[in-house]
């Protein structure tokens, strides 16, 4: 299979959580030790920049079109029009940790993950936890995740599906009823030569694309047998993130990070060389 590929965005220290915005036709994406979000419009091919201050794990839009951003340890809504930051919440976590990826749920829930800054930290196995935050609470909380990464629901909301990286599968869980979940397993098991799973998104065929740290490239899933259908090489070898968009949904955009050289981040968008072959 044949893919375009072009560049939107370089010079990224660690690209991270791109989000499709179907109303603006955009793309929205961090730079977590940037401390920056991103918004890069389709339309005109134009970058805007949202200074955070600080860590941003990751960010979701919400009912109202505004940007919702894990900032270290606080909740911040983002007005994307006028560039005002308003603090929804703050958690309390240790020094060492901050929050890493996070969705909505279909409740419209935040579901985020946290992780040790620094994974050589004598306390960063098992110091991570997962977050459903309703209303500016926390209304569940999940412990003993080392890097709590990619998580996305199925069509039908029932199955929630979720990384924890070093362990190098994908969990899925039944959602019993809001931020409420049980009997986990094994979905997926990747073998480490693939690299280590990051970021997840889902196609309309509930199919599981996974962006594959250290491996250069994204791999899509099935989770209902756990083999691998198809992958899309990447050039750069840390990939971080991926998101199905476009009108026509025949867009992959795909976010990585700097280097053991120090050669930057970027952000990638393939796209099918037939557009009416969509990603599913």
């Amino acid at each position: 299979m044949k893919y375009k590929r072009d560049v939107i965005a370089t010079d990224l220290r660690l690209g991270e959580g791109c989000i499709w915005d179907q109303a603006r036709n955009k793309v929205h994406f961090v730079d977590i030790e940037g401390f920056t979000i991103y918004s890069y419009s389709l339309h005109d091919g134009t970058i805007e920049e949202f200074n955070m201050g600080d860590y941003v794990g990751c960010i979701a839009l919400n009912d109202q079109g505004d940007l919702i951003a894990a900032v270290r340890n606080r909740i911040i809504s983002l007005n994307l029009s006028t560039g005002k930051q308003d603090t929804v919440m703050q958690i309390s976590l240790p020094g060492y940790i901050r929050f890493n990826d996070g969705k909505l749920d279909p409740y419209g829930n935040l579901w985020v993950g946290t992780m040790a800054i620094d994974q050589t930290h004598p306390k960063a196995h098992g110091a991570g936890s997962l977050y459903c935050i309703k209303g500016g609470r926390v209304i569940s909380k999940y412990d003993g995740f080392t890097i709590s990464n990619g998580l996305v629901w199925n069509p039908s909301g029932d199955k929630f599906y979720h990384i924890d990286t070093p362990t190098q599968k994908i969990d899925v869980y039944d959602v019993v009823e809001e931020g409420v979940l049980s009997n986990k397993k094994t979905a997926v098991s990747i073998d480490e030569k693939e690299g280590a799973p990051d970021g997840m998104c889902m196609d309309g065929r509930g199919q599981l694309w996974v962006a594959m740290w250290g491996g250069g490239k994204v791999c899509c899933y099935d989770p209902g047998t756990g083999t691998k259908i198809k992958e899309v090489q990447v050039p750069d070898p840390n990939v971080s993130c991926c998101i199905i968009g476009g009108a026509d949904k025949n867009l992959l955009f795909v976010t990585t990070a700097q280097d053991e050289h120090k050669n930057p981040g970027k952000v990638y968008v393939f796209t099918r060389e037939h557009i009416q072959e969509e990603w599913y």
